[in-house]
């Protein structure tokens, strides 16, 4: 069909935009829904690795990031996943995402031993963020805002 076309709801009038009705459902974004589930996947492998598949378990290395990890501690990781092959992979950006949560302080004493209280402290979290800012703007993605590692240990 060519030239642009309106779509309207009933009676004419313009569909809304969607942010105020996730925040009020409390329902994540699809790329909610992929961090949510790399921050859970990274959580069981650091903290409950009994819960995850040996294999799947096996397949992130012993030195992956950690909330106090730099460029110098994490070197090796780094070096191996930092390549622009893993760039966009669960062993790439899932430390990276967990380093983020654990800052966010998702990760405390009681989510150590307890999955649910872990999830449900990470979904808040996530839709916090998903519900800053404008009305009418979505954030920009945390899924492709990934904070990277400190080059150095300074404080800020």
């Amino acid at each position: 069909m060519p030239g642009f076309v309106n779509y309207y709801f009933k009676e004419g009038a313009l569909p809304q935009h969607t942010k105020p009705f996730f925040s009020e459902h409390e329902i994540l974004t699809v790329h909610g829904l992929i961090v949510y589930n790399s921050i859970i996947l990274m959580h069981k492998v650091k903290n409950m690795p009994q819960l995850v598949p040996k294999n799947i378990s096996q397949a992130f290395p012993a030195d992956i990031p950690t909330k106090l990890s730099d460029h110098t501690s994490a070197c090796s990781w780094l070096q191996l996943y930092g390549k622009r092959h893993f760039q966009n992979s669960i062993f790439y950006k899932g430390p990276l995402l967990s380093v983020f949560a654990d800052k966010a302080d998702v990760t405390t004493l009681p989510t150590l031993f307890s999955t649910n209280l872990f999830k449900s402290s990470a979904k808040k979290m996530l839709l916090n963020l998903q519900s800053d800012g404008d009305v009418n703007e979505w954030q920009p993605f945390l899924l492709h805002n990934v904070p990277g590692l400190r080059q150095s240990r300074r404080e800020i």
